[in-house]
């Protein structure tokens, strides 16, 4: 009979500093079994264009077109980590 084995593990994006003005880091923080690790994506954002509960950039007609093309740049980045976290998941949820 198989054993059931259940894997507590997520991924979350957060920003390196949440109260400047200018672009900050974000890091990808990785939670498995308990164990955190941060790394960062190689992306920046102004902390004012960051929306915490989505954890993505926001767009928006009051920004600059350079800041919106910036965060769309940044929010591609974070949909491709989290489809290869998820493909990573699927495939050791199925193995």
């Amino acid at each position: 009979m198989s054993e059931q084995v259940f894997l507590d593990f997520s991924l979350n994006f957060n920003l390196r500093q949440t109260k400047k003005n200018m672009p900050t880091i974000i890091y990808a923080l990785f939670t498995f079994r308990g164990r955190q690790y941060k790394v960062n994506i190689g992306a920046k954002v102004y902390p004012t264009q960051w929306n915490k509960r989505k954890q993505i950039a926001t767009i928006s007609n009051g920004q600059t077109r350079l800041d919106n093309r910036n965060n769309e740049i940044v929010n591609k980045k974070i949909r491709s980590l989290l489809a290869i976290f998820e493909e990573k998941k699927n495939y050791l949820c199925e193995n």
